[in-house]
């Protein structure tokens, strides 16, 4: 067979095959032509999510700093949360013996009230403890050696005014041990107010013994010539030497108890 018209044959059968093969292609895409268009839109769908995504991904991204932060601050928090309820777990088991320490200052009261002056120094003096040793750290014991000390500066000046009245040497001895033992006043400033209350109580005594009484010589004066004015020469002379006994008479004895009090205390 001539070589031209063979590859003329192929050429025809080529151009048969293909014409066969565009006529199955377009019937193909006729018959799956909603296949192509669902195939599109799953496509475009698919992109529009990827976008998405994508943007969801950079937002949670910059976020991560944000959201580890409040998980610090949320570990921080329970930290917090925990410590409180260990702290009320031991305030609980420790009940009775806070509930001491909250009454010092009204149990402290009543002892300067009623008188039983040692157990209220005591008392101080065990707040005063608890207040160098803890008063840094807990809020509560500054507040209650604020009301204890406020109690004590009370008790204090109820001491002052048992030596501004008389006293027997013992009780004397005693109130100035008293104030001793408190601790709130330094030897000399303990000297020194013991005698402006003691003198002040030798003033009330002078003060008090005068007017107390008068002489009998003097209780007889005509009181119109009280009333005028002039009384006669010799009633004025008694007067004043009877002031002046009295006076010396009273200082003398007190003066004499003030000083013995003062080398004894």
């Amino acid at each position: 067979m001539n070589p031209y018209l063979k590859k003329l044959s192929m050429m025809y059968q080529l151009r048969t095959v293909r014409d066969v093969l565009k006529n199955k292609i377009k019937s193909l895409a006729a018959e799956n032509y909603h296949i192509f268009i669902d195939t599109k839109d799953a496509s475009q769908n698919i992109l529009e999510k990827t976008s998405e995504m994508s943007t969801a991904n950079q937002a949670f991204l910059s976020q991560i700093t944000e959201f580890t932060q409040c998980c610090s601050d949320i570990l921080l928090k329970a930290r917090s949360i925990e410590a409180s309820l260990k702290k009320n777990r031991s305030a609980l088991e420790n009940h009775t013996q806070l509930l001491e320490i909250i009454e010092l200052p009204q149990l402290m009261q009543t002892c300067v009230h009623n008188g039983h002056y040692d157990d209220a120094i005591s008392i101080f003096g065990y707040t005063k403890t608890l207040f160098n040793k803890y008063g840094s750290r807990y809020s509560v014991l500054r507040m209650i050696y604020s009301q204890v000390s406020a109690v004590a500066s009370q008790f204090i000046h109820q001491l002052y005014n048992q030596l501004r009245a008389p006293l027997s040497l013992s009780s004397c001895i005693k109130t100035v041990v008293f104030l001793r033992r408190t601790g709130l006043l330094s030897e000399q400033e303990l000297r020194l107010k013991f005698l402006q209350t003691r003198t002040s109580c030798l003033k009330s005594q002078i003060n008090s013994s005068l007017l107390a009484c008068t002489p009998k010589e003097l209780a007889g004066v005509d009181k119109r010539e009280k009333l005028s004015g002039f009384l006669p020469f010799k009633e004025s002379h008694d007067k004043s030497y009877w002031v002046a006994t009295r006076r010396i008479e009273v200082t003398r004895v007190h003066l004499f108890d003030i000083v013995t009090q003062y080398r004894n205390h």
